[in-house]
């Protein structure tokens, strides 16, 4: 029988029992919100905070809604660089700043990149699988970040939001292409 492990909780599964995501092999428990129990038992940290804050104008009351999540791998990964959704002004900045292109127009088009740490950068965006993992991050958040390793995604609004077990799955997939990264590089 072929076999293969999933990529979040590493038991292998019959390779017609895995499902294929952010280019990965996972096992329905995990593909079903099981990910993050997995990497956390593997060392992963996945952090999700939610707050409101309440504000005036011209005599009404608004109530703007916050989520934050920071996602860490064990390893060695200490990268800062920002993700958006390329638009005008970032097409403008490019005649002055030269951005990481990773040669698929889909990518390239899609999202800039700002980075200081850029060989480091561009290693972690020869992988496909962490190039569409981004792009789905980028379409649904506000930001999206490495900060010193860790990685960050915000959203705010006006109305309540809901981070649910799509964003955390995506983001588990990135931890796991950082993992690979890096096991690849040691």
């Amino acid at each position: 029988m072929d076999t293969l492990p999933c990529a979040f909780c590493e038991v292998p599964h019959a390779r017609e029992h895995l499902r294929r995501d952010h280019e990965l092999d996972i096992c329905d428990r995990c593909a079903h919100g099981g990910a993050q129990e997995a990497l956390s038992a593997r060392g992963h940290t996945l952090e999700v905070r939610e707050w409101t804050t309440t504000y005036r104008h011209k005599g009404s009351t608004y109530t703007r809604y916050h989520l934050a999540v920071e996602g860490r791998a064990p390893t060695g990964f200490t990268v800062t660089a920002d993700f958006s959704r390329e638009g005008f002004l970032d097409r403008l900045r490019k005649l002055f700043q030269r951005e990481i292109q990773v040669g698929d127009p889909l990518f390239d088009d899609f999202v800039f990149v700002n980075t200081d740490d850029r060989p480091e950068v561009e290693a972690l965006l020869r992988h496909s699988g962490t190039q569409s993992t981004l792009m789905d991050l980028v379409s649904r958040f506000d930001r999206v970040a490495f900060s010193h390793g860790a990685f960050e995604l915000h959203q705010q609004a006006n109305h309540p939001l809901d981070f649910g077990a799509d964003g955390a799955h995506a983001v588990c997939a990135l931890l796991v292409h950082i993992e690979h990264r890096h096991d690849a590089q040691s």
